[in-house]
């Protein structure tokens, strides 16, 4: 199967926690307590090992106890990674508060230890020596503090220096990014990450200006249970999704949409097909409360009811 290598500076060690009800100023008792391996790069290599198109490795910073519990789950999951274990801190804690009664979702996220020039250069090193090895690189989400500007850059013209697909899932110095694919990049990010970098709040207009100025493989935008765009050989679609009855944990259906699509695209190269697919598997994963972890029959039964129109 096709390799994915995966940038995932800024894991997590992820607490989901279930009111029944949720109030701000009071003492909340959890009726549920889930604790696993999280961020977006473990939940994008989750996702790849859960749909079984593509093997997925994780480059990672760890830090303290909190890290070497993320080694080892990661180990118990099959997930492989390599890890740059810092010398200082602790790997942060993230914790999600569903209430129950609104199916409202909170997100308390501590913040990474600060980065040394070293440890940048053990973490850039290693991705850069898995990068000849692998078919395709994925940059998913932020760096923790101190990492330099152009770090994404640099992989990312290494990876397209090896005739590698890049999937990028962040805004982080995302021009140049941009600038540099010659139709290997897709990008992947949702709608407010998509205005906040055009500054155009409408998605197929500014779809449209990135077609304009830059040569992408795709451009794939998603918005929760609201409609999904993608821009694909200069045209851009629209995907209606059909209503879920129910919503369990919403955290990591965007990872779990660029996992899938870039997995389904390297076999098929039919961004269209590939985003349908990919939609069913995120949506699927709104049912479970452990992010990227989703029921495969579901997804493709949720995916074949996705509406798409052509603009």
């Amino acid at each position: 199967m096709k390799k994915i290598l995966v940038s995932g500076a800024n894991p997590a060690w992820q607490k989901v926690l279930q009111f029944p009800k949720l109030t701000i100023g009071k003492v909340n008792r959890a009726g549920i307590a889930l604790f696993f391996a999280s961020g977006k790069g473990i939940n994008f290599a989750r996702a790849v090992k859960n749909h079984a198109e593509a093997d997925a490795e994780v480059v990672q910073f760890l830090a303290g106890a909190s890290g070497k519990r993320i080694a080892d789950e990661l180990d118990g999951e099959g997930i492989p990674h390599t890890d740059v274990f810092l010398g200082y801190g602790e790997t942060r804690t993230c914790c999600t508060c569903i209430n129950a009664e609104t199916q409202e979702i909170t997100e308390l996220i501590e913040p990474s230890p600060e980065l040394t020039e070293s440890d940048i250069d053990t973490f850039f090193n290693a991705v850069s020596a898995k990068i000849p090895s692998c078919d395709a690189f994925a940059i998913c989400g932020t760096m923790p503090a101190n990492a330099p500007d152009d770090i994404y850059l640099d992989l990312t013209m290494k990876a397209l220096g090896k005739n590698k697909l890049v999937l990028a899932d962040t805004i982080f110095n995302l021009t140049p990014i941009l600038e540099a694919s010659n139709g290997k990049v897709l990008l992947k990010i949702n709608a407010d990450e998509l205005a906040e970098y055009t500054k155009i709040n409408n998605v197929p207009q500014a779809l449209a200006m990135l077609d304009q100025k830059y040569q992408l493989a795709c451009g794939a935008i998603t918005d929760g249970p609201g409609r999904a765009y993608l821009l694909f050989e200069h045209n851009i679609y629209e995907y209606e999704l059909p209503p879920l009855e129910k919503i369990v944990n919403a955290i990591g259906c965007g990872d779990t949409a660029s996992a899938v699509l870039i997995s389904e695209y390297m076999i098929s190269t039919d961004a269209v097909e590939s985003f349908r697919i990919a939609l069913g598997s995120a949506s699927a994963n709104c049912l479970s409360f452990k992010c990227a972890e989703f029921d495969t029959d579901f997804a493709a039964e949720y995916a074949s009811k996705i509406k798409i129109r052509k603009l």
